[in-house]
């Protein structure tokens, strides 16, 4: 399989990005960890609101404990070629890097995998420690 990553042109949204930009607050969240069992940690991002602006900025509030970080955003377009079906096949990528405005800690946001309606956000990540997947709706 061959990867690519593409990008467009400066300035000009596209269609997946369009629809990301506005406010979105998590519903259900699941953590699987290596060689276990999944659990629902939903409660553990009670109170986040996750803002993707049309420039490419990132917010993320913490309602409950009034901390606030501030970042940029992209998506990825992964493209690879499939040679046992001789075709080609695409994935999108969100990643959003963030730091705390008070405290100077940053993190990082990746979905793999992740499909986006109107209204709401499913997206997956695999980490070192498990998987995860994540659920929004737009605020």
């Amino acid at each position: 399989m061959t990867i690519l990553i593409s990008c467009q042109k400066a300035d000009q949204l596209t269609y997946t990005e369009k629809r990301l930009v506005g406010s979105w607050f998590f519903t259900n969240v699941d953590f699987a960890p290596l060689w276990s069992f999944k659990k629902d940690i939903t409660n553990d991002y009670f109170g986040e609101i996750l803002t993707f602006n049309n420039d490419f900025s990132f917010s993320l509030e913490n309602t409950v404990t009034n901390e606030i970080f501030q970042g940029v955003w992209q998506v990825n377009v992964i493209t690879g070629f499939n040679n046992n079906a001789n075709s080609s096949e695409y994935t999108e990528q969100v990643i959003a890097s963030y730091e705390n405005i008070t405290s100077g800690e940053t993190e990082q946001l990746v979905w793999d995998d992740f499909s986006l309606s109107k209204n709401r956000i499913h997206a997956n990540n695999l980490a070192k420690e498990g998987s995860y997947t994540f659920d929004l709706k737009r605020y």
